[in-house]
């Protein structure tokens, strides 16, 4: 089958994400709670998920603001990179006719790293938190709202993700699911494709 539209993820999936991610809540978790806390730990919490994180931390709302303001710095060590081999599948899907969406539970700072490594030119849409009114991942909702504008078969459309969350909300919407499994951790979960390397998804895809 010929996949012609990708809906993608954004923290973990498009853009290694995480470590920046993480950074950002030591450094606001140390300022206002006076603690250190373990990387490895923090980092599992929130590839996982935010809710994940909070619900272990338990910070402030405070420092949930002032993680957001130190995370949003586009310059924070380590930087938020694109993975090996998302440049070349997202140009290669419009050059075989197909159209990338965006998918994801971010702001508008999405775009900014999209823009920042040229990837946005290769979006047909963009959708961020700010579109208000649409429940989030697991809820197929933005995934649907895609589907609806667009005209989209849900034959031929794949949400491509890095959590259960993603895969829910495509298998949700009635359309293809591709996991990226980066360490070979999720088995359990459902999907149509599976990757553990991103280098892999033009191959998987038939590019």
């Amino acid at each position: 089958m010929i996949l012609t539209d990708f809906i993608w993820d954004f923290d973990g999936m498009l853009f290694d994400s995480y470590p920046h991610i993480t950074e950002a809540f030591m450094q606001a978790y140390k300022r206002l709670h006076k603690q250190d806390i373990d990387r490895q730990q923090c980092y599992d919490l929130f590839k996982d998920s935010f809710r994940a994180a909070y619900e272990f931390y338990q910070p402030s709302e405070a420092c949930k603001l002032l993680f957001r303001a130190i995370e949003s710095n586009t310059e924070l060590q380590p930087p938020v990179l694109p993975y090996p081999g998302i440049p070349e599948v997202l140009k290669a899907v419009c050059e075989h006719g197909g159209r990338n969406y965006l998918n994801t539970h971010r702001d508008s700072i999405a775009l900014v790293y999209l823009a920042q490594y040229d990837l946005l030119q290769y979006f047909t849409d963009a959708v961020t938190s700010e579109l208000n009114g649409i429940a989030h991942k697991p809820a197929p909702d933005t995934n649907l709202y895609l589907l609806k504008k667009y005209n989209l078969d849900p034959q031929t459309t794949v949400m491509i993700g890095d959590r259960d969350v993603d895969i829910d909300s495509g298998a949700s919407a009635g359309i293809k699911t591709c996991l990226f499994d980066e360490f070979g951790k999720l088995g359990h979960i459902v999907c149509d494709y599976r990757v553990t390397d991103t280098r892999d998804l033009a191959k998987t895809f038939g590019f």
